[in-house]
């Protein structure tokens, strides 16, 4: 298909590939459970008042 081909109605115009998204996505889930133990770790001493807030918001 070249610039200012007529297409049809539904017709496929272009293929994107997922590769590299999907990529990131499972790197993301990998880091989840550890970014949450931080979290939970990092909120356990804002209660205590042993961590900086802006150090418990840079971690959500």
């Amino acid at each position: 298909m070249t610039e200012g081909d007529r297409v049809k109605a539904g017709q496929v115009l272009v293929e994107l590939d997922s590769r590299t998204a999907q990529k990131q996505w499972q790197r993301a889930e990998a880091r989840l459970p550890l970014a949450d133990k931080e979290l939970k770790r990092m909120e356990q001493m804002a209660s205590e008042n042993g961590v900086w807030l802006r150090d418990l918001d840079s971690a959500l």
